[in-house]
């Protein structure tokens, strides 16, 4: 903005075609809206990057919706409370969230500092990915402590603290990769953002609608252990993958500029 402000004074002062190389000269408004609103999509075609951040968002998402659309249904008709009483168990998720949100932005400040330093003032988007492995770790945890501990109906605060457990590893994770993206599309922060988050607003919706039928037929045990597995899965070796090969799949993406 700054920059763009001083190409229009000097614009106008030298009458000469003075812009950023953010302007698009003379180009039609109809012309700059169909690039900019088409970008997102374009970037989930082309960027392998952007599909697997896509890929972990999603399920992270996905299993998110899994247990919100479920958290209440679980004390009223397996532990008898009322409507009111089942909606103060959501204080647990957002104590998970806090400190998460609060700890995570804090720790991942530190460690993108201190690699930085290690580099000789070099930064890279893979300075973000230590931060994955906690939440890789910590959201399977939560998920089995708290599906277990409902499963065998154990004092209310046990699930409460499985649910905090998980929010914190959800918050810690999607921070990190939220922030991987941003680090590596720099020039184009919200199309890039918006293409990661397609897959995982359709998650967001698709998941929720099956898991009924998965609590009836396995219970919250086993089915929050199947949701871990599939996680362990795709979420332990991501971190791995990116650390190693993630500016060879940032190279690999066409510019859709």
């Amino acid at each position: 903005t700054i920059l763009g402000r001083k190409a229009s004074a000097l614009r106008k002062q030298t009458h000469q075609e003075y812009y950023t190389e953010y302007d698009e000269g003379n180009q039609a408004l109809s012309r700059r809206l169909v690039t900019s609103l088409t970008r997102p999509c374009r970037l989930l075609v082309t960027q392998p990057i952007i599909q697997l951040m896509g890929l972990l968002l999603a399920y992270n998402f996905g299993i998110l919706y899994i247990v919100l659309s479920t958290f209440a249904a679980l004390w009223t008709e397996r532990y008898g409370q009322s409507l009111g009483d089942s909606g103060l168990h959501y204080i647990a998720l957002a104590i998970g969230y806090t400190i998460a949100a609060q700890a995570g932005a804090r720790i991942t400040d530190r460690v993108w500092k201190h690699l930085k330093t290690r580099a000789g003032g070099e930064t890279q988007p893979e300075y973000r990915v230590p931060l994955m492995i906690p939440g890789a770790i910590i959201i399977p945890i939560g998920l089995f402590w708290y599906g277990w501990t409902a499963q065998e109906k154990m004092f209310w605060i046990l699930p409460d603290i499985g649910i905090a457990i998980f929010g914190c590893g959800i918050i810690v994770g999607t921070q990190a990769m939220q922030a991987y993206v941003m680090d590596s599309f720099r020039k184009h922060v919200a199309s890039a953002s918006a293409a990661s988050q397609l897959l995982r607003s359709i998650t967001g919706f698709a998941f929720p609608l099956f898991a009924p039928s998965l609590y009836a037929k396995l219970g919250y045990g086993w089915g929050n252990s199947l949701l871990a597995f599939v996680f362990m899965a795709i979420g332990v070796p991501a971190p791995l993958i990116l650390w190693k090969y993630g500016a060879g799949l940032r190279a690999m993406g066409k510019p859709q500029w």
